[in-house]
């Protein structure tokens, strides 16, 4: 990637619950469809969640260059 923006922990997080939000929505209904499985669904909702409390904790302590 030739753009070099720095992205902060706030956009970050942002962009984490949007796809969480569409994860949710789009894998409730792959499930439903038996295109999916359950355990897979929660695995990968379960990593952004994991994403997004690791983004939390940071929150507010980043400097900017």
């Amino acid at each position: 990637m030739s753009d070099e923006r720095i992205y902060t922990t706030d956009e970050k997080i942002s962009a984490i619950e949007r796809e969480l939000r569409f994860r949710h929505r789009v894998y409730a209904t792959k499930v439903a469809e038996g295109r999916m499985k359950p355990s897979a669904m929660e695995f990968q909702i379960g990593v952004f969640e994991a994403m997004l409390e690791d983004y939390r904790k940071i929150q507010g302590t980043e400097r900017l260059l």
